[in-house]
């Protein structure tokens, strides 16, 4: 998701950062009653995480803070957090640029910044509207490589002994699951917008393999203690292989991770062979095993998206020169649904998106214009607009059978 997110200059990653920083250090002040200095600092991070995204990277902090922790009610959690000087340090960090911005750009300016982005998300006027199930097998793909790392939280969440092995991190899980349900119910989703809940399921995650690894067990065998997990391995392959199946694009995506965890389940399956030796402590293997098992499913993932980006940064490179000979000439560009940059081409030109061909302004707003869409579209687009289009340039997919074609119409 870094790589991704990054290679296309979004604040996303930036902000999620800070607020995942921000909110670890919240949750320090709220059981330790730290010194107003470090009060300062976590609501100074926070405003730097506000003015990379918005006011909504709040959200994760404020659910962490509010939920109950062992011995730490919420009422001594909030007594503790020492919020006053919490939200100088945040809001003397967000007027530093704020003020500046007003006095130079006016109150709508600040206000678009701030609020509308929120607004527009909560009533869904943008253009990606998703169904509820959205989160639940996208962030299979979109966490990759660190996708078992990620859900490894939600799986001990529902088990008692799962629960004991993330101990007061239980906190954070349940903070990520509140975040999910509540950007679940926002129509308009994107597997970008709930990035903050992945540093935190990515500390709980470790910090419950850490207490998992240093645990003794009196079976002096590793393979005997990964043999009772052998069922639970078989059960992730399985769900691995079935959000692969959900997702578009998804299947290639999961298959070295289900294979991996199908491979461990029928080795801890293995009657051990020999004596066990010192190497063999539960302590000492889990460690090994668990560490194993990471450094393994992230190389394969890792190798997999870089061979799959520069492949489509390829094809988006020559199809955008191919674009660009195509229409020299200075028309409006428009792009139909199906047929957009971030469905075709990665990196193709940016150009006015249309969700049906009926939205195609009329010969008398726009006489000339180039219009990119599916080949199967293409009778469509010309009873529309009432006129032939003319063919510029024909292209065809090579990840999916599927034909874009570069009309111009007006003459």
């Amino acid at each position: 998701l870094l790589t991704r997110l990054g290679r296309e200059s979004r604040p996303d990653m930036l902000a999620a950062g800070l607020a995942a920083l921000g909110t670890v250090l919240l949750d320090a002040l709220a059981q330790r009653w730290g010194k107003p200095r470090h009060a300062l600092l976590a609501g100074a991070i926070l405003g730097l995480a506000v003015l990379a995204k918005g006011p909504a990277v709040l959200f994760v902090p404020a659910v962490v803070l509010l939920l109950p922790s062992p011995r730490f009610p919420t009422r001594r959690r909030l007594q503790g957090a020492r919020l006053g000087w919490v939200l100088l340090g945040l809001l003397g960090v967000v007027l530093l640029w704020l003020v500046p911005a007003w006095l130079h750009a006016g109150g709508p300016y600040a206000r678009e910044l701030l609020l509308d982005q929120a607004t527009t998300r909560v009533a869904g006027q943008a253009n990606k509207i998703r169904p509820l199930h959205y989160y639940a097998v996208r962030m299979i793909d979109a966490g990759a490589p660190w996708t078992p790392l990620y859900l490894l939280p939600f799986l001990l969440l529902i088990h008692p002994a799962g629960r004991r092995h993330l101990g007061r991190l239980v906190g954070l899980v349940v903070a990520a699951l509140i975040v999910l349900v509540v950007f679940t119910l926002v129509p308009t989703k994107h597997v970008r917008y709930v990035v903050g809940v992945f540093p935190l399921l990515a500390l709980a995650a470790t910090g419950a393999i850490r207490a998992w690894s240093m645990r003794r067990s009196p079976r002096p065998a590793w393979r005997t203690a990964l043999g009772l997990q052998a069922p639970l391995l078989v059960l992730l392959a399985i769900g691995a292989g079935i959000a692969g199946w959900m997702v578009p694009d998804g299947r290639l995506v999961v298959l070295a991770p289900a294979l991996l965890l199908l491979g461990l389940a029928v080795l801890a399956k293995r009657p051990q062979l020999g004596p066990p030796s010192d190497s063999d402590r539960p302590d000492v293997a889990r460690r090994r095993l668990v560490g194993t098992v990471l450094v393994g499913v992230v190389l394969l993932m890792s190798v997999f998206w870089m061979i799959r980006d520069r492949y489509r940064v390829r094809e988006a490179d020559t199809f955008n020169r191919r674009v660009a000979e195509a229409t020299s000439e200075p028309l409006p560009f428009f792009t139909l649904a199906g047929a957009t940059p971030a469905h075709v081409f990665t990196g193709a030109p940016t150009a006015f998106a249309l969700q049906a061909v009926e939205d195609l302004p009329p010969p008398p707003l726009a006489p000339r214009l180039y219009l990119l869409l599916p080949a199967d579209a293409r009778a469509a687009a010309e009873a529309a607009r009432g006129e032939e289009g003319a063919l510029l340039l024909e292209a065809a997919m090579k990840r999916d059978p599927k034909r874009v074609l570069l009309l111009q119409f007006g003459q």
